[in-house]
C-alpha cells in the first residue's frame, strides 16, 4: 500500500477505547473524550499502538511484546486500552492506547520510537488530528 493509501486508511479508521460509546474520527471532537479529559484533569491525548511498525504486518508475538514495552513507557499517564479498526475489514483491529495528558511532542516520540507512521492526537474541544511521523 503506498503512503496516501495508507493515509486515506488511517483517516477512516474507527478509534475505539474500551468502555466508550463512541469511537474517535480523525477530524472530528468526541465529546465522550472531553468529558473524559475533564473528569481526569487533563488537556491534551494521543491514540498510539506499537504494532504493525512501518504497517508491515507482524507477528501476534511481536505485536505483542511491543504492545507491552509500550505500555511500559506510559505508566506515569492516565490510559485506556483500545483498538484501531478499520470499518471496512481490510484488516485486523490493532490494540492500541488512548494516553490521557501526553503533549503533542512526547506522542510523537513514542509514536517514532514504535516504527510507527502516524499517531493521532487531540486537545480538549478541538478535532482530532492525524499526525504523520514516519
Amino acid at each position: 500500500m503506498n503512503v496516501d493509501s495508507l493515509i486515506k486508511a488511517y483517516k477512516n479508521t474507527q478509534f475505539k477505547i474500551d468502555g466508550f460509546m463512541t469511537s474517535i474520527i480523525v477530524g472530528t471532537k468526541s465529546s465522550e473524550v472531553d468529558l473524559y479529559l475533564i473528569e481526569n484533569s487533563k488537556l491534551s491525548w494521543a491514540f498510539i499502538t506499537a504494532c504493525n511498525p512501518m504497517s508491515k504486518i507482524e507477528s501476534d508475538e511481536i505485536n505483542t511484546i511491543n504492545q507491552s514495552l509500550l505500555e511500559g513507557d506510559i505508566q506515569g499517564y492516565t490510559y485506556l486500552c483500545g483498538h484501531g479498526e478499520d470499518p471496512n475489514d481490510n484488516w485486523i483491529p490493532e490494540p492500541s492506547f488512548f494516553i490521557a495528558g501526553i503533549n503533542k511532542s512526547d506522542a510523537i516520540n513514542l509514536g517514532k520510537k514504535y516504527g510507527q507512521l502516524a499517531i493521532v492526537y487531540g486537545n480538549k474541544g478541538k478535532n482530532s488530528e492525524l499526525l504523520i511521523i514516519g
